[in-house]
């Protein structure tokens, strides 16, 4: 990740060979080689503001309600995730295959993504 430096290599100018499962496990070290240090925080950005405006919107719904607990229970999910797959990058905690929400390859883990997403959006709607 340091070889990006703050503004990063430039879009497809990265060293994907070098990182191993670039598109999966360490694709938060793949953006940040390639859009630097200003990519990675604007991603931590963004998912921090997802984040927080689930855990807004949750707030909003009736309390103990199933919709209320399962937008939680989503939002954690997400939080949990994401804490784990950056910080096992930063080797802060022990990588453990979680992937990256919205960002990472694999196609069973980004379909529960967006179908919670899907159930985050309807709840909020009503």
């Amino acid at each position: 990740m340091s070889s990006g430096g703050i503004t990063g290599t430039g879009l497809g100018s990265g060293t994907p060979h070098h990182i191993p499962l670039g598109h999966s496990d360490f694709v938060f070290a793949s953006i940040v080689t390639e859009w630097g240090y200003i990519g990675g925080i604007a991603v931590i950005i963004l998912l921090a503001t997802l984040i927080y405006r689930i855990f807004r919107s949750t707030a909003l719904l009736p309390r103990h309600s199933f919709s209320a607990l399962l937008n939680t229970g989503i939002v954690l999910l997400f939080l949990i995730q994401t804490i784990v797959n950056i910080g096992g990058v930063l080797h802060i905690l022990p990588l453990t295959g979680v992937p990256l929400i919205f960002i990472s390859y694999g196609g069973s883990a980004m379909l529960l993504t967006y179908l919670s997403m899907g159930y985050v959006f309807s709840t909020t709607k009503q």
